[in-house]
């Protein structure tokens, strides 16, 4: 018995402090994690933007190489544009040389009377407004140059107002019914007329009266139809 006390006296006290380490539940750990992650990822995106943000250098550079696109493109659009407009304006130039040239080539090779007039050409088209129209009225002199020829020009609408057949006399020359002209070799008459709203136009009558003539010299009907 005294051996056993001598032998625990010599070892010491034993020491029984035990350290805890504290426990978290599950879900803190998963909030932690997510947290972590938002965290991360916030970061890399405000990473990210950073250069492309409205007031960097780079994306003023690109803002700038845009607008400049955008007018190449406006600029780019008119020109076109105006390209169509001019090569119609161009076509129309080409038709209306043509024509004169087989206007004046047929006054040149045709042979008639010296001082015989003619309808060399009449050419109508209606304007956007749909109760005008606006003519163009080619007289000529065939055959061998003559003496001038001098009379009047007479248009005259016909068509169906009411459910009957009319005809309206056209004024040419402020309030005038029939134009003068006198003219030599040629002579070009040309304008614009309206017609009643009531009025069906169908053809318009082109008439030439020379002058002590009390009957038309020439007189040609065109169709007004669309």
């Amino acid at each position: 018995m005294k051996r056993t006390l001598h032998r625990l006296r010599r070892r010491g006290p034993v020491d029984r402090r035990v350290s805890v380490r504290p426990q978290h539940p599950w879900y803190v750990k998963v909030v932690a994690v997510v947290l972590l992650l938002g965290l991360g990822y916030g970061f890399s995106y405000w990473q990210f933007m950073i250069p492309h943000s409205p007031d960097s250098p780079e994306s003023d550079a690109y803002m700038a190489q845009l607008a400049m696109s955008e007018r190449q493109l406006q600029v780019e659009r008119a020109t076109r544009s105006n390209a169509i407009k001019e090569m119609a304006l161009l076509q129309d130039e080409i038709m209306r040389l043509k024509e004169d040239v087989a206007f004046y080539k047929g006054i040149l090779t045709e042979r008639s009377t010296a001082g015989s007039p003619k309808i060399q050409g009449v050419k109508i088209t209606r304007t956007m407004n749909p109760l005008e129209y606006r003519y163009e009225i080619n007289l000529a002199q065939t055959g061998p140059e003559g003496k001038p020829i001098r009379g009047s020009l007479h248009l005259t609408v016909q068509g169906l107002q009411d459910g009957k057949n009319v005809s309206r006399d056209i004024v040419l020359d402020g309030e005038q019914v029939g134009m003068m002209v006198n003219f030599k070799k040629y002579r070009r008459v040309d304008g614009v007329f309206s017609i009643p709203e009531s009025l069906q136009a169908r053809s318009l009558l082109v008439e030439f009266v020379e002058a002590g003539d009390t009957r038309p010299r020439l007189s040609q009907t065109f169709s007004l139809s669309d």
